[in-house]
């Protein structure tokens, strides 16, 4: 039979002592101490002398029991890589407040996000700053937002902006009617309204708390 792993297995040496090192097996029964390096390519890299001699091996030339090992090793660098990526992407993202309900929606569906609708005049309405003020613009706020929440604000210190508004989206206006100012309404992925909000002369995490006991 010919030899799977070649002229290097005629002299094999075990990896060097302290060294994290796993028993391979070729599929005709022969073995060597190594450190998995990488998976590329259907090979398999192996370092038998650390820092200074690494093979590589065709995958289907290992047993059985050793492919089974590469194939979990690769799914758990995948789940790795993705949780990695995932943590990348949470790491990078801003609060800020939308203006189009399109971009809140599409923000909502990549994180798995609530929107926090607000319907505000801050031009005039005296309410409207007090929730700014003493709220919106807090780090405790801004900081629930970014783990918690896609924020959408709809501007409406303009006459006829809300119904400009409520007239381009029927749908979700019919479940969030608007009588005053400030409102804000917390919507789940699917459009569903969880809870409607206004100001209310409380510290900002008593009122994040109001938001998180709608969350689903």
């Amino acid at each position: 039979m010919k030899r799977t792993w070649g002229g290097v297995l005629a002299f094999l040496i075990i990896v060097a002592a302290g060294a994290e090192a796993r028993t391979w097996t070729s599929s005709d029964g022969r073995t060597v101490e190594a450190d998995l390096v990488r998976v590329k390519d259907g090979k398999v890299y192996l370092d038998v002398l650390p820092g200074r001699k690494i093979i590589p091996i065709e995958i289907s030339k290992l047993s059985e029991a050793d492919q089974k090992f590469i194939a979990e090793y690769q799914a758990d660098q995948k789940r790795e890589a993705a949780a990695a990526a995932e943590q990348e992407k949470w790491d990078k993202r801003k609060v800020k407040w939308n203006d189009d309900i399109k971009d809140a929606m599409k923000e909502s569906k990549e994180f798995n996000l609530p929107i926090f609708m607000l319907f505000t005049a801050p031009s005039w309405c005296s309410y409207c700053m007090k929730l700014e003020d003493e709220i919106l613009k807090t780090s405790e706020f801004k900081d629930f937002a970014k783990k918690n929440l896609v924020l959408l604000e709809v501007d409406c210190s303009t006459d006829g902006v809300l119904q400009k508004w409520q007239k381009k989206n029927t749908a979700l206006a019919e479940k969030c009617p608007v009588t005053g100012y400030p409102t804000a309404f917390l919507i789940d992925v699917k459009g569903e309204v969880l809870g409607k909000y206004g100001y209310n002369s409380v510290k900002p995490d008593e009122y994040t708390a109001t938001i998180k006991a709608r969350m689903k």
